[in-house]
């Protein structure tokens, strides 16, 4: 399930379905796979925090994606640590939604 933009519908998806998925989609393999999904280990992590305060992150990369490509800073060695201590998948909440919620609350 995801959010509209504006947070006012929401969508659920088939993600089995041919016309959703990109191309190669069923020919790429993932990168680890759990048994089953009571042996997940989830980390619930901001887009923004994980980065926006981390002074070995670029300044332009702070607080956005583009801080989770970089492999030498502090927020990627804390989640190498958490891999290493068992951690088996990251959840990034939605990150454009609490702006439209603010904006509505206003």
């Amino acid at each position: 399930m995801s959010l509209t933009t504006d947070s006012r519908r929401g969508y659920v998806a088939n993600l089995q379905s041919q016309r959703l998925k990109p191309a190669g989609w069923d020919r790429t393999e993932s990168p680890h796979r759990v048994q089953a999904a009571t042996d997940a280990v989830i980390y619930e992590l901001h887009v923004r925090d994980f980065s926006t305060g981390d002074a070995t992150v670029r300044p332009d990369f702070r607080g956005k994606y583009l801080a989770f490509t970089l492999h030498d800073t502090d927020g990627m060695r804390h989640l190498q640590a958490l891999a290493a201590a068992g951690v088996t998948d990251v959840h990034l909440p939605p990150v454009f939604d609490f702006g439209s919620v603010l904006s509505r609350a206003a």
